[in-house]
């Protein structure tokens, strides 16, 4: 009996789509997998669902040639990293304390995991306007509503 909204052959599914990016992006297994489940808690679709968490971590590092080769789009990809650093911080910047920043105190990228697990904290005190440009910036515009309900 399955407690759980996601079976281990589902989570193998989304893993086959994103594992690869997902370590490159400084995840381990165990966050990929939460952020699996969580994601398909609503979706209930593991393919997009992993197709969207390599499609966010390619994103927020910039990989611009690995998007097109993966046939996903790359409008909106910030051109560095200092851009789309200053975006995210100012789009997650609810209590004017500042924002929600991708990058270590060392200058390397947060995980993935990190990266959303914090915006997931403010993410219902951003305003439509800001939640969608967020989305868009890290997402696109075919993976967003995957990660949307991920943060929700």
């Amino acid at each position: 009996m399955n407690n759980y909204a996601i079976s281990s052959d589902e989570i193998a599914t989304s893993l086959m789509r994103s594992s690869a990016a997902m370590q490159v992006a400084n995840n381990d297994l165990a966050q990929t997998i939460a952020l699996t489940a969580a994601a398909n808690t609503t979706i209930q679709n593991p393919e997009s669902v992993g197709h969207a968490l390599k499609t966010v971590s390619m994103r927020i590092r910039g990989m611009t040639t690995e998007l097109k080769e993966e046939g996903e789009e790359t409008d909106g990809v910030a051109e560095s990293t200092s851009k789309l650093r200053d975006q995210v911080l100012a789009l997650t910047n609810v209590s004017g304390k500042g924002g929600i920043d991708i990058m270590t105190d060392t200058g390397d990228f947060k995980s993935t995991y990190d990266i959303l697990v914090d915006i997931g904290k403010v993410w219902k005190q951003m305003n439509d306007t800001d939640q969608a440009a967020l989305l868009d910036l890290i997402a696109g515009k075919n993976r967003g509503s995957v990660i949307a309900a991920l943060l929700d």
